[in-house]
């Protein structure tokens, strides 16, 4: 009988430790989202504001990288910011060039969600560099 009951113990204390983990794992994730969020609601608003000012100023496409680079240098976590024209045109913040396989930026994810779309759009996941990136694009 004793063993039954260890057995039972063991079991309700492993269920318990799980429950816990489960539980304290859960508000991690929610704790993670929440901070996700606000930082992607924060990062929507300014480059909504960055976007508005482009196309209010329609800069001419040599012109368009040093707005690019602006905007890059207040927001030093972004991978980079990428201009795409309608006539196939690429300009990037960092003069990063496309992938030459790839080299088209109006066949890109982040270029035909934009041109879909009215607001933002979000494409993505994706390497860029080195690094895995989620692209924000807005049509100008």
């Amino acid at each position: 009988m004793a063993a039954i009951c260890f057995v039972a113990f063991v079991l309700y204390v492993r269920g318990f430790l799980l429950d816990s983990a489960y539980t304290e794992s859960g508000k991690q994730l929610i704790q993670i989202s929440s901070h996700f969020q606000k930082n992607l609601e924060t990062t929507t608003k300014t480059f909504q504001n960055f976007q508005r000012r482009v196309q209010s100023r329609q800069p001419k496409t040599p012109e368009i990288r040093q707005e690019l680079q602006g905007y890059l240098n207040g927001h030093p976590y972004l991978a980079d910011v990428y201009y795409g024209s309608s006539d196939g045109e690429f300009r990037s913040a960092r003069k990063m060039a496309l992938d030459p396989e790839h080299n088209e930026p109006r066949t890109m994810a982040w270029y035909l969600e934009a041109s879909r779309n009215t607001g933002l759009a979000f494409s993505g996941p994706y390497v860029h560099g080195k690094k895995r990136v989620m692209a924000l694009s807005y049509p100008i």
